[in-house]
């Protein structure tokens, strides 16, 4: 077998992807490597993956200043975005006390 070869063998069983070859007179070298997803078998991962990297944030939460992120709902009370879970709790109930 000739080194080329071996050399792409090896990179496939340690679960790399040769994206890159350059030729060489003597050997393939090589320019890039990127790594495959254990779970998903891709490389960026797929969005369902649990190794997916989380969607970017669109806005910061003003009571929290957690990531509200694409797809979950928010409130915009005066020009400033509040998560869900800050509206619930600074929710009240508001009940009449005569005495």
């Amino acid at each position: 077998m000739r080194s080329e070869s071996v050399a792409f063998l090896i990179a496939l069983t340690r679960n790399t992807c040769l994206y890159e070859n350059i030729l060489n007179q003597q050997n393939w070298k090589v320019k890039g490597v990127m790594t495959i997803c254990d779970i998903c078998l891709k490389s960026p991962c797929h969005p369902r993956c649990p190794n997916a990297p989380d969607p970017p944030a669109v806005y910061i939460c003003s009571g929290c200043g957690q990531a509200i992120r694409d797809g979950e709902e928010y409130y915009e009370i005066l020009g400033e975005q509040f998560c869900e879970d800050c509206i619930y709790k600074c929710r009240k109930e508001a009940v009449y006390d005569p005495y």
